[in-house]
């Protein structure tokens, strides 16, 4: 699902080759992949209770983690585009 825009941003980069908003949105796109791939990883690998586990039960587990850096991302690409 994280990676579900790759086939219509490569479809177009492919029909509005050249044009300078097209790079735009493609360099936004590829931000937002590896951000959510970043996010995802911290997600799956629950680093935070591995490392100490019964420490982050309310605040600041994996899943909280994964949702603010998603928040973030997409406050940031709003201003950038705004």
């Amino acid at each position: 699902m994280g990676l579900s825009g790759v086939f219509p941003a490569l479809h177009a980069l492919w029909v509005n080759w050249g044009h300078a908003a097209c790079y735009l949105a493609l360099g936004l796109e590829v931000a937002m992949e590896l951000a959510y791939a970043t996010g995802a990883w911290i997600y799956v690998s629950r680093v935070p209770e591995k490392w100490r586990p019964g420490v982050f039960e309310v605040v600041g587990y994996s899943h909280q983690i994964f949702h603010v850096q998603e928040g973030s991302l997409a406050s940031s690409i709003v201003s950038a585009i705004g």
